[in-house]
């Protein structure tokens, strides 16, 4: 797997009950989920969506923090801080979004695992210290959501099938 590759895992994120539509793509070392359209019929459309995201973003950073101490944490982005092939004129899945699109930047080292609960639900979640990060990806998709996460050495567990040592109390 080269450093170019990348996959489409979701079209969705939400973070603490509040919903963005933007496509969420994985690569071997970051997960980016771009936020591009607030979909939650909450008090964040009410404020804007600048100041209701930071907050939220926040709180995804220092629970990151807290949970593992690592010095990789979940970061909040724009389009233009994402690898340049992802914004390709032609080919870039990003290619249609303005520049100062926000994208929260999830770090593998971030991630202590990516959980797909059942067949019947079409969402991972990941859990960033007490914050808890979901992704819908498509329901016809999952088989190549799940390939791709696991060749690239994803801490992943496929409802209930470990990979990458997911949920090792070690790491």
């Amino acid at each position: 797997m080269n450093n170019t590759s990348f996959q489409k895992i979701g079209y969705e994120t939400t973070i603490d009950k509040k919903r963005w539509a933007g496509p969420v793509i994985a690569m071997a070392d970051h997960i980016y989920c771009v936020l591009g359209i607030a979909n939650s019929r909450s008090d964040i459309l009410m404020r804007g969506v600048g100041g209701g995201l930071g907050g939220i973003i926040g709180g995804v950073i220092a629970g990151a923090i807290i949970r593992n101490g690592s010095q990789s944490t979940p970061a909040m982005g724009t389009v233009c801080n994402v690898p340049q092939f992802l914004c390709a004129p032609k080919t870039g899945p990003l290619r249609r979004f303005k520049p100062a699109t926000p994208v929260l930047i999830i770090p593998r080292d971030a991630i202590y695992e990516i959980d797909k609960k059942n067949l019947i639900n079409n969402t991972l979640h990941i859990q960033l210290g007490i914050q808890k990060i979901m992704i819908t990806h498509s329901l016809f998709s999952p088989s190549k959501v799940r390939e791709f996460l696991t060749a690239s050495g994803w801490p992943l567990i496929w409802r209930g099938q470990r990979y990458n040592g997911a949920g090792d109390c070690s790491l």
